[in-house]
């Protein structure tokens, strides 16, 4: 795990999911994170015992972020209802036209019988 020093870090943890979101600077360090997952995971919970971390999330990388930022994510005020979706206008007269003409076209070349090479009358 010594590899990993100074190209990734915490940056994040949710302490109602137990996720340790974790953040690398080069792709190999995001896969070498991902293959030592539960190594880390049970490192994480021996230096912080109570933490109850029982995921990562591995974030993509971010070069040139050297900063070590760790905070704790926690219960915060309720979500907030989502915004009243704006009424679309209907379509046009052309497409509503265009469209029927389409429906028509379609209906005459569906309902035609079928001819060709390998068509076989009926005896």
């Amino acid at each position: 795990m010594l590899e990993l020093v100074g190209h990734a870090k915490a940056v994040g943890f949710d302490t109602g999911t137990g996720c340790l979101d974790v953040i690398h600077d080069a792709s190999a360090y995001g896969t070498k994170v991902r293959w030592i997952a539960p190594k880390l995971i049970t490192a994480a919970n021996e230096r912080v015992p109570h933490a109850g971390v029982r995921s990562l999330h591995v974030l993509p990388p971010a070069p040139g972020n050297t900063s070590p930022v760790i905070t704790a994510v926690g219960p915060t005020s309720p979500p907030t209802a989502p915004a009243p979706s704006v009424p679309r206008p209907g379509p046009s007269a052309d497409y509503r036209r265009a469209l029927e003409a389409h429906r028509q076209a379609t209906s005459r070349v569906d309902s035609a019988p079928a001819r060709g090479p390998f068509h076989r009358q009926a005896t």
